[in-house]
């Protein structure tokens, strides 16, 4: 299978045109012959980009691996033209009659090869706590359309089933899972562009979305916020981020105190689901953010009665200042905090007597 180019001349007019097709040869009784599958139409590709494309589309085809990368011209239009292709050959096998199979067919382990396959379990679990947690309707609520949507689950079941950046999931979503097969709205094609812009829509709603979700997530699986383990990490950038707001110098975990950080903050319940997000600087104080973290996790709560529960609070050491202290007293929450010193000794005698201890459900 090739590209080819074709030139015709409009005869009233003498206007030249120049078009591309798709083309497979095939072997008839006076020899062969080239059969056209696709009208390409115009194209600005140069003569060496028509044929690594059409060698694209033969390892495509055969569900051959990659054996080189190109540019993001040659990719994009070579799947461009695959999914077209695929297409097209799955509307002809709707259109033929079904026919009856006549004898026996004999299979051998040697003769079977497995080509255009898609994975499928990941996605189907995926799919189904997409729509128990009502993603499409938290995404409408923030005016995305079906596009939108559709983009928005590939991104997160991508990062999900096969983490990535952009670019590697728009790989993922287009060849290797088969969530395209469910995305009516994308099936045209779907570029990586497409798929920055979403990211940067649902950073832009994070906080809405967040919220919406572990709301529904309490809902589906009767949840009640008894514990909140609270900790921050930070990770660095090997750039220099001049231009980024957040990426500041600090005390980096990961001993990069050379690059630009951001500071990660997250919140779970006490089945490890995550309750809060928060990215701030890179040079951010970690006890500051305790009293921001707790009031906008109240203040996103739609429920009153989940307003009223005071859960205990988890946190580590750092954290644990006594301004902080006094402020989850006067919330009316007790806390844990971790500490770094070995205090058996200190409590082994109280702990021999196990029937001064009193019972707390939970």
């Amino acid at each position: 299978m090739f590209i080819r180019k074709k030139v015709s001349t409009n005869p009233s007019n003498g206007k030249v045109y120049t078009y591309y097709q798709l083309v497979e040869s095939r072997k008839i009784e006076k020899g062969s012959r080239s059969f056209v599958i696709l009208y390409l139409g115009s194209l600005d590709i140069s003569r060496d980009e028509q044929k690594i494309i059409s060698s694209l589309l033969n390892h495509r085809i055969a569900g051959l691996g990659r054996v080189a990368r190109f540019s993001d011209k040659i990719e994009e239009l070579a799947e461009q033209i695959y999914l077209k292709y695929m297409r097209t050959v799955s509307e002809k096998q709707e259109d033929e009659p079904e026919q009856s199979a006549l004898g026996r067919i004999c299979f051998t382990r040697e003769s079977v090869e497995m080509g255009q396959y898609r994975s499928v379990g990941a996605e189907l679990i995926g799919m189904h706590y997409w729509k128990s947690l009502k993603f499409d309707q938290i995404l409408e609520e923030c005016s995305f359309t079906k596009r939108d949507r559709e983009l928005a689950r590939a991104v997160i079941l991508g990062r999900l089933i096969s983490p990535g950046s952009e670019r590697h999931t728009l790989g993922w979503f287009h060849r290797q899972s088969c969530l395209f097969e469910f995305s009516r709205a994308l099936q045209n094609g779907v570029r990586k562009d497409s798929f920055y812009r979403v990211c940067d829509r649902l950073h832009a709603n994070k906080d809405r979305i967040e919220a919406k979700v572990r709301e529904n997530l309490k809902l589906f699986y009767g949840l009640v916020d008894r514990v909140y383990l609270y900790d921050l990490t930070n990770t660095y950038f090997e750039g220099s981020m001049l231009k980024a707001e957040l990426c500041k110098r600090g005390k980096s975990k990961e001993k990069r105190s050379d690059c630009p950080l951001v500071t990660l903050a997250l919140v779970v319940d006490q089945d490890g689901f995550p309750v809060y997000s928060k990215i701030y600087r890179g040079n951010q104080s970690e006890p500051e953010t305790l009293k921001h973290v707790i009031s906008e996790i109240y203040d996103f709560q739609d429920d009153v009665v989940s307003k009223t529960i005071k859960p205990s609070i988890v946190m580590d050491r750092g954290i644990a200042t006594k301004e902080n202290i006094a402020y989850l007293r006067k919330l009316g929450c007790s806390y844990f905090v971790i500490e770094r010193r070995n205090q058996v000794d200190d409590y082994r005698d109280e702990f021999d007597d196990i029937e001064s201890f009193e019972l707390h459900e939970s």
